[in-house]
């Protein structure tokens, strides 16, 4: 039975693409991605030992949570590649855990979603409580169990009996992580209907870690570097900024001396069309966005607008009304401005710009809040109602009904783990 109708993401799984210029290839599933040995000093990602980082755009905090027992005794079954994806701040939060080990039973579950997807009616109510209820590693040793259980492939059965944006959003939570997130990179420099900002948007909100999982995922799916890819799909000054902020390291554990944060503002401000210099400026945009920790970039951002007026948003509003600059580029410093000052604010409003716009945007709906429910979708979600006086799901149930809207519904409301 399917839901509402829509232009489907299935792509995503699928090398049947329509559009010849997006070839996404299957993902594997956790069988074929190798458990990695836990150890204490970093995550091994293509044969390279890399230190454990915080969110970007959040503070590394040592504090424990009040289930770290229950995490910890989680982190000793689950490879690293998916580990590097679990927030470590006890101020963030996703709203999806997943179930203890314990209380994990892929087999039963597997059972469980046979049944509601065999039958003569699909039972929707319950494909969203599995796949809500568990998180992204969990899924792939569902999908597992399934395929061992029924020789069929999950992803198959539920594109048979699912559709529209429920069917979009279902498959973009079972699709593992990096993988998700490599295909829409690749999607966002090869396809000129998406938006570069996409690209954009990944590099400021992955860490180093992250982002050479994503990398290696992207080399396996699509026979290419991203790095080659952005230099030759990616034209002009733009091109190189998105390589450098894609492909840099960024070392969040550093504290950088005030003296290096009174440099990078001196650069700024010492030059009345400093802010525009930024934009055709390949080496001084480096120097200032580029390996530092995004807690840095903000102190200099604030330390702008402070010497220069503006109520606290000069820098914006100089990006914003300089003709001067390009728009991808543009849009690029905006991004950066504001990841660097509030993450979870800038998710907040690009969720609602998708939401209130005339026509809702649908992809970056599901974007967003699939990518960001095991971080920080919770802060999104009340930062949402800070800004804007009423909760996200009130805007959401404007544009969403049925089974789509339940799901979604779903994803916003904090899960409790089962210890």
């Amino acid at each position: 039975m399917h839901s509402s109708s829509s232009t489907s993401l299935s792509s995503l799984t699928d090398n049947s693409s329509t559009d010849d210029s997006v070839n996404v290839a299957k993902f594997p599933v956790s069988k074929s991605i190798p458990n990695i040995p836990d150890d204490d000093y970093g995550v091994e990602v293509d044969g390279e030992i890399i230190e454990n980082e915080a969110e970007e755009g959040e503070c590394n905090d040592n504090d424990k949570m009040d289930d770290q027992s229950v995490n910890q005794k989680k982190l000793l079954s689950m490879p690293l590649i998916y580990q590097m994806n679990l927030n470590k701040n006890k101020n963030i939060r996703g709203t999806v855990i997943g179930p203890s080990d314990e209380n994990f039973h892929p087999v039963k579950v597997s059972e469980k979603l046979r049944e509601a997807l065999n039958g003569l009616d699909t039972n929707e109510k319950v494909i969203i409580e599995v796949t809500v209820g568990h998180n992204n590693f969990q899924r792939q040793q569902i999908m597992n169990a399934y395929e061992c259980l029924y020789s069929k492939m999950l992803m198959d059965d539920l594109k048979n009996e699912l559709g529209g944006f429920l069917l979009d959003t279902i498959l973009a939570l079972f699709i593992p992580t990096h993988v998700y997130l490599a295909n829409l990179l690749h999607q966002s420099l090869c396809n000129n209907k998406l938006s570069r900002a996409i690209a954009v948007e990944i590099a400021c909100t992955r860490t180093t870690t992250q982002m050479k999982a994503i990398k290696n995922a992207y080399r396996t799916a699509f026979c290419s570097t991203l790095e080659q890819d952005v230099l030759i799909k990616v034209e002009g000054m733009f091109g190189v900024m998105l390589q450098l902020l894609l492909c840099e390291p960024r070392n969040e554990q550093i504290n950088e001396a005030n003296v290096l944060i009174e440099e990078h503002v001196n650069l700024i401000v010492k030059d009345s069309n400093g802010i525009e210099k930024i934009s055709h400026n390949v080496a001084l945009f480096e120097k200032l966005f580029i390996g530092h920790p995004w807690s840095h970039i903000a102190m200099v951002i604030d330390t702008i607008d402070a010497k220069l007026g503006g109520n606290g948003h000069f820098v914006e509003t100089q990006i914003i009304y300089n003709g001067n600059i390009p728009n991808d580029i543009k849009n690029m410093l905006l991004t950066i401005v504001k990841i660097s000052r509030n993450t979870q604010w800038y998710f907040a409003e690009k969720l609602h710009d998708a939401l209130c716009s005339s026509k809702p945007d649908y992809k970056t709906i599901i974007r967003i809040i699939v990518s960001r429910s095991e971080i920080d979708l919770s802060n999104i979600c009340y930062e949402y109602i800070q800004h804007y006086n009423h909760p996200l799901i009130f805007d959401i149930r404007k544009i969403c009904r049925g089974e789509y809207y339940q799901l979604l519904t779903s994803l916003l409301s904090e899960q409790k783990q089962n210890s």
